[in-house]
């Protein structure tokens, strides 16, 4: 795992952590973390932090029907200068548990009523699931990135990066 980016000069938690052509994976985003030390880092008083519970709730709803894997976190939730999100945004990396965990209705159903129970509480939830093969994974991680990395007229600067939180590693 990488260090834990600090806010840039300009407010937000960096795409580099240096000169484009100087980085690798480990100074690029996604930056890869534990959950513990998500947590700890960006669970300032306030809003992010009942941001972070709030997903924290939407990870142990899905648990009788998906192991939550990792998360693709972005958005106006890693700029520093945005005192107060509306919300975190973030892809749920999850692989379905096995058996008949889901309720009636199925796994479907289950995961859709989670992420609509969890919106409105400001959790901006992709489901991706893990196991649904390359090409969904790819194609889920790239628009995921494309959209938690886009600049809304509002923001201005370098642009935000993205974080990886690892839900299987303690660290």
């Amino acid at each position: 795992m990488s260090a834990v980016p600090s806010w840039s000069a300009d407010g937000h938690v960096p795409r580099f952590l240096g000169p484009v052509e100087r980085c690798g994976t480990r100074e690029s985003s996604p930056f890869p973390m534990a959950w513990k030390v998500f947590r700890h880092a960006y669970a300032q008083p306030g809003r992010r932090s009942a941001l972070i519970a709030e997903l924290e709730r939407l990870i142990d709803v899905l648990a009788p029907v998906a192991v939550v894997e990792s998360l693709l976190v972005g958005g106006s939730f890693l700029d520093g200068r945005v005192r107060a999100p509306k919300d975190i945004d973030c892809g749920v990396f999850y692989r379905a548990v096995a058996g008949d965990a889901a309720p009636s209705g199925g796994l479907a159903a289950a995961l859709g009523e989670a992420v609509r129970v969890a919106r409105p509480r400001g959790v901006d939830a992709r489901l991706v699931p893990v196991d649904a093969g390359a090409e969904v994974l790819i194609r889920m991680s790239a628009f995921l990135t494309n959209l938690y990395l886009a600049e809304r007229p509002a923001a201005a600067g370098a642009g935000r990066g993205l974080l990886l939180v690892s839900m299987t590693r303690e660290g």
